[in-house]
């Protein structure tokens, strides 16, 4: 139950983050591994598990150095680019512990950590969140709803992909890419009532 108004705020800010300003289909953002992972849901739900712990490790990381080190010593004007940095080191870190602790997970879902870095959607979180909260509870509850809605918009997609796939008597001029295009702009007005 919802009882002051800080939880109401964190509660909003989760559902909005998820559901309204989804990186996905309101930002454009984070396509390239929306496209490259959504064809089975399998996948899609390894993405999305993924995205969840890497996305919002990296920006409470981030939160606390723009925060702790970079606003105190007055270097705000280097933020980008520490942040890349930042980013970059913990991406390998982050690599470096699945491989050596869990080898196995590493081959399954080892291969999305760079796709996720490669793309810049953890620095568009991190950019997002850092212009939108100010405390970390809140850098917590926006980048783990960010992430949250990405990996719930990219099982959904990857389930509509899998049936759309199945459909026998499809357009040849719709076929591929065009459906795709269509159904995730459906699936963005859909949410866009949210």
């Amino acid at each position: 139950m919802i009882t002051n108004g800080l939880e109401q705020s964190s509660g909003i800010v989760f559902l909005s983050t998820v559901l309204v300003n989804n990186l996905v289909l309101e930002w454009q953002l984070a396509l390239s591994p929306f496209f490259a992972t959504s064809r089975r849901v399998d996948v899609a739900t390894g993405m999305a598990i993924v995205s969840i712990v890497v996305m919002t490790a990296a920006a409470l990381i981030s939160f606390l150095v723009y925060h702790h080190l970079l606003e105190p010593l007055k270097l705000t004007y280097l933020s980008l680019l520490i942040l890349v940095f930042t980013l970059v080191v913990l991406m390998q870190a982050a690599q470096w512990l699945l491989q050596t602790l869990w080898p196995n997970m590493y081959e399954k879902y080892g291969v999305f950590i760079p796709l996720l870095m490669l793309n810049s959607s953890v620095l568009a979180v991190v950019l997002l969140m850092l212009e939108s909260v100010d405390s970390f509870g809140m850098a917590f509850v926006f980048s783990l709803g960010t992430s949250a809605g990405f990996g719930l918009i990219l099982i959904i997609f990857a389930g509509l992909r899998e049936r759309l796939e199945q459909i026998e008597n499809t357009p040849q001029a719709f076929k591929g890419i065009p459906i795709t295009l269509i159904t995730l702009g459906i699936l963005s007005m859909a949410f866009s009532g949210f």
